[in-house]
């Protein structure tokens, strides 16, 4: 699966290490794995990672349905979100 996206800055003055999940509705999944970037950023930086999800497998759901990554950080608590953007069907 491919999707385009923005990073986003922690703006905080101390580092985060973000925990994160997609999701399609209300509720929560299990956290994704970081595989390929910093589990930990520091202070007013922005950096690119790549997740797996917990079952290796992540199934798209139908189109139209609104898919949103969910960052989450202990110290500061902090929820952010973003919309995915599926690139559309070939």
């Amino acid at each position: 699966m491919s999707a385009s996206y923005r990073p986003r800055t922690n703006t905080d003055s101390a580092a985060v290490a973000p925990h994160f999940t997609l999701t399609t509705g209300q509720g929560m999944n299990p956290y994704w794995t970081i595989v390929r970037g910093a589990a930990t950023l520091p202070a007013h930086t922005s950096a690119r990672c790549e997740l797996r999800p917990p079952s290796g497998r992540f199934g798209l759901p139908r189109p139209g349905v609104r898919i949103r990554l969910r960052a989450f950080t202990a110290v500061p608590q902090t929820l952010s979100r973003a919309d995915v953007r599926l690139p559309p069907p070939v």
